[in-house]
């Protein structure tokens, strides 16, 4: 077993001081389990670190705690190559708490309950159970990108299904917020929420009742109004790189070493397309095909200005080989002979790019119209309206 984090040594220590021994367990059986070892990731709630534990599985049982010191996070992981989260068991844990975990595997999913956690009992049974058959088809949805990843990854039909992937993933969500906004008061909606990000986090944290704070998962509630307050700065800072707004100039190295700033693109009669983009990802790789097509329907009227981003510069050359537009290297966490990387602003900051591949369109006055990152809208379909 790895060493505690320091977080938690800390913690251990003020209640030997205290002359208190933490109490409670956490065992789990694991029915219908096939493997003989089961991996748990285990990490702190309010602390940093994550340990990743390899347990026996004995005879369908493993101990996944002695004792809980603080309170934590666990995931008892199946080990299997290409599993979903529909296959993990995840809960939080507090010190106090003699919990048993009761998994009966399925083959594309788990179905638990955490027996002594105020979160986990029945109604969490009942809200995933609602949820069983989006989960069977999220499971064969991941199966089906992985085995195309595997042998055709610039294949156009991979960012179909992860669109599908997406849309299973957002109606899972949507389910489980229901339950939020009908038990603002409970300790599975306080998990609930605090699994979501983004907009999701912004609409349904505020519906919470203040109370929970003072419950025995107000830890999850302070670190949850941390990241609200996060995501709102975040949208804010994103206003001013969105629509109708003017397009901030960088300056980048280009494949020769030379620098390319946006100001000599835009402005000059032309719409000008960013794409922050990475041969790591794959929307980014399984679109080139299309945005091939489409640099050279609208070449008189359209530039498009290629931004990689965390790619070695041996990547970087071999991925851009084929494609036919201008390209810089967003250079932030690399160190290369040929610039410092220094000398240059991150731009995936200066832009606010969360997702990938981020496309963002100017127009010829230097001005944003349109952002797409992810699997977030049809940056095709608006090139066609804007450009037609």
């Amino acid at each position: 077993m790895r060493k505690l984090h320091l977080a938690t040594l800390s913690f251990m220590a003020l209640l030997a001081s205290c002359g208190k021994t933490p109490e409670g367990s956490i065992i789990a059986h694991l029915d219908g389990y096939q493997n003989d070892t089961v991996y748990i990731q285990s990490f702190p709630l309010g602390g940093m670190g994550r340990e990743l534990d390899t347990v026996v599985v004995r005879n369908g049982k493993i101990l996944v705690a002695k004792e809980i010191y603080y309170p934590m996070t666990y995931c008892i992981l199946s080990g299997q190559t290409n599993d979903t989260e529909t296959k993990d068991v995840l809960f939080n844990a507090f010190p106090g708490e003699k919990l048993v975990v009761k998994a009966q595997y399925q083959p594309k999913r788990v179905d638990y309950i955490v027996e002594g956690s105020s979160a986990f009992g029945q109604d969490f049974v009942t809200v995933e159970a609602s949820l069983n058959d989006i989960k069977d088809a999220y499971y064969d949805q991941f199966i089906a990108y992985y085995d195309m990843l595997a042998k055709e990854p610039a294949n156009p039909e991979i960012v179909n299904i992860q669109k599908e992937i997406n849309r299973l993933f957002q109606q899972m969500t949507g389910v489980r917020a229901q339950y939020v906004s009908q038990h603002p008061d409970k300790q599975l909606s306080l998990f609930y929420t605090s699994m979501m990000s983004g907009d999701s986090l912004l609409k349904y944290f505020p519906l919470l009742d203040p109370s929970l704070q003072d419950s025995i998962s107000g830890l999850i509630y302070r670190q949850t109004i941390k990241r609200v307050d996060l995501a709102k700065l975040r949208k804010e800072a994103k206003k001013e790189v969105s629509a109708g707004q003017q397009a901030p100039n960088f300056t980048l190295p280009d494949p020769s070493d030379k620098l390319l700033s946006l100001s000599s693109l835009k402005g000059k009669g032309k719409y000008v397309l960013l794409d922050f983009w990475g041969n790591w990802n794959t929307i980014s790789k399984a679109e080139f095909p299309k945005m091939i097509e489409y640099y050279n329907k609208y070449a008189p009227k359209l530039e498009i200005l290629g931004i990689n981003c965390g790619d070695s510069e041996f990547d970087w050359a071999a991925a851009r080989a084929n494609l036919p537009w201008k390209h810089v290297r967003n250079i932030q966490g690399f160190d290369e002979n040929s610039v410092s990387r220094n000398d240059f602003a991150d731009v995936t900051d200066l832009y606010k790019v969360e997702e990938y591949p981020c496309r963002i369109l100017i127009d010829p006055q230097g001005k944003i119209i349109g952002r797409f990152e992810g699997l977030e809208g049809d940056i095709f379909k608006f090139i066609d309206q804007t450009l037609n």
